[in-house]
Parts: C-alpha cells; sequence; structure tokens
C-alpha cells in the first residue's frame, strides 16, 4: 500500500529558485571575463613583442646601412682641399649637419661623400657619392630616408624615389663629435668656425613608438678619416 499523505506533508522541490540562477550567471559572466581578459592582455603582449622585435630589426638594418656609408666617408686632405673663397661655391666633398622640416617639425639633416655608393636602377657605376639623411613626411608618419647622387651633385632636393632607412620614427637627433670631444648639432667643414675640419664621430639616435610604447635607438660611429682644424 502506499503511504497516504497527510495535510501537513510538502512535497518535494525541484529545479533552481530565481535566485541560485541569477547568482550562477553572475558566477558565470565573472569567470567568462576574467578569460576573456587574459586572452586580451596575452594578444596585446604577443602584438607588442612582434612589433619590438620588428622594430629591433628595421634599427639593427639602418644602422648598419649608416655605419657602412660612414666607414667610407671620403675626406679630402690639403693640398688637395682647397678652402672656398668669400664669393665661392661650396667644396663638393664638405661635412654639413643643419636642420631640414618635414610635417612642420625640424628634423636634423647630415650631408657627406662617401664611397659607398648603392647602384640603383640598374645604373653600375661606381665614384664618390653625395650622401645625404633626411626626414619626408609620409601621410601621418615619419620616414628617415638617404639619398645616393653621384657626380656632379646638385642643389639638394627630397625625392621620393630615395631609399627608405627607417619607415616610421617620431624623434631623431644626430651630433657630431670634434677632436676634443665636444658635441654638436650643427656643422660646415667649409666653415672657418669649425677651422675647415671634418668631425671625429656621428651619434644618432632615433625613436619609434609614441607614449609608453616608444623604443629609442641609437649608435656612435667613430670616424676612421677626417680632417684636423686649420693651423692659424
Amino acid at each position: 500500500m502506499k503511504p497516504r499523505s497527510t495535510p501537513f506533508s510538502r512535497p518535494c522541490q525541484k529545479g533552481f529558485t530565481l535566485l541560485e540562477i541569477l547568482v550562477a550567471i553572475l558566477i558565470f559572466g565573472i569567470v567568462m571575463a576574467t578569460i576573456f581578459g587574459s586572452f586580451n592582455t596575452v594578444f596585446s603582449n604577443s602584438a607588442k613583442l612582434s612589433q619590438a622585435n620588428a622594430d629591433d630589426e628595421i634599427a639593427a638594418g639602418c644602422f648598419a646601412r649608416i655605419t657602412a656609408d660612414l666607414a667610407s666617408i671620403y675626406v679630402p686632405q690639403p693640398p688637395y682641399f682647397k678652402p672656398p673663397g668669400i664669393n665661392d661655391p661650396p667644396t663638393a666633398y664638405r661635412v654639413v649637419l643643419d636642420t631640414f622640416s618635414a610635417g612642420g617639425q625640424e628634423f636634423p639633416r647630415l650631408r657627406f661623400t662617401s664611397l659607398a655608393h648603392t647602384p640603383l636602377n640598374g645604373d653600375q657605376r661606381t665614384g664618390i657619392a653625395e650622401i645625404v639623411y633626411y626626414v619626408m613626411a609620409d601621410n601621418d608618419r615619419m620616414i628617415l630616408k638617404r639619398a645616393d647622387t653621384l657626380f656632379p651633385y646638385h642643389d639638394f632636393e627630397a625625392r621620393s624615389a630615395d631609399p627608405v632607412l627607417c619607415p616610421h620614427i617620431t624623434a631623431l637627433t644626430i651630433e657630431l663629435y670634434d677632436a676634443e670631444g665636444e658635441v654638436h648639432d650643427a656643422w660646415n667643414s667649409d666653415s672657418p668656425d669649425f677651422g675647415r675640419a671634418t668631425p671625429r664621430a656621428v651619434h644618432l639616435a632615433l625613436a619609434m613608438g609614441s607614449g609608453d610604447d616608444a623604443r629609442k635607438f641609437e649608435t656612435t660611429v667613430k670616424l676612421q678619416v677626417y680632417r684636423d682644424r686649420e693651423r692659424p
């Protein structure tokens, strides 16, 4: 016989209450938010690491090219070097560090001559090249470029066809060291203010990125060929 239910017996409860369901949904949401947050952090760090590695390779290639150019710098010595007169044009093989405007900003520009000419467009001629490092605006970014021209040299003009040394920079510093180790942010080896001398070393620093993601790269190249100051 089945036991009879009494007026005081309570039926068995099945399922979950609304409060239990809401608590479960809340816990599930917290767990999923934590998981997705961890994934975003991992992916973000991975992207930053990949960009950092790419920037390292770009900077290494840029500095390798600059080092090769400066290692082959051409500096005529007396008596072959003839300082220009008051009304004479500048000498062809001078070293000049000045500024150049790009995208509404002022950046350093370095000009010198070198035996490290790079033939382009099938032109296999060799010789002493005029090398110019300068910055050009390209849409919303700044790029470091390298002009390479064989003699006869012409007045400098930024050209889109010039090879790119670094495809994106946010800052650039070029400093030249004299024989006493003093630092200069401007130079002209034709000028008597510098004793017609050429620098002894070149320091170059560039930055990529901005804010917390900015990374700075720098190198110093000691010149093996230089011209001393004129004797009074």
